[in-house]
């Protein structure tokens, strides 16, 4: 935590192999890949493991729900933290 907190970086490997573990392994869950973004700090887009779908020109159709999502109030969600904290 305290390399994760002092460096400007959004992948601290603990524990494992750096190189196979940033791209994806059966050990840590991460989605197999063979590229890697950098984020922000190293003027990149994104900061997750690329994968196809990051490599290709795609078109988003959107189109209205037939019915519209209410969102819960912040009462809802954070009521009990809302009333511990005052």
């Amino acid at each position: 935590m305290k390399l994760a907190n002092a460096t400007r970086t959004s992948r601290v490997m603990v524990n494992q192999p750096q190189a196979a573990s940033n791209s994806g392994n059966l050990w840590n869950g991460m989605r197999q890949t063979f590229s890697l973004g950098c984020g922000s700090w190293g003027g990149n887009g994104t900061n997750n493991n690329i994968s196809w779908r990051d490599l290709i020109n795609e078109t988003w159709i959107s189109k209205p729900l037939v019915k519209a999502k209410e969102l819960p109030s912040d009462t809802e969600l954070f009521g009990n933290i809302i009333e511990k904290l005052g």
